[in-house]
């Protein structure tokens, strides 16, 4: 499932920009005890198995790069 397939399935106006605690308390903590999180919203990649120049496959065509890394 790619981003775009995503996209298409979640709610109209449905931004995914979360605050240090959102991310910390509704998903990073899901994810280490196992709990679902709400499908869509994350995608996971391994990224010692990408070159930078593949990730566009995983998500739009757009990156920023600023000097402190991916964006």
């Amino acid at each position: 499932m790619g981003l775009r397939d995503i996209g298409a399935s979640l709610p109209p106006g449905f931004r995914f920009y979360p605050s240090d605690e959102e991310l910390v308390l509704h998903y990073l903590y899901k994810k280490i005890t196992n709990e679902e999180v709400l499908k869509g919203t994350l995608m996971e990649i391994d990224l010692h198995t990408c070159e930078p120049w593949q990730l566009p496959v995983y998500g739009s065509y757009e990156l920023y790069i600023h000097p402190n890394g991916w964006v």
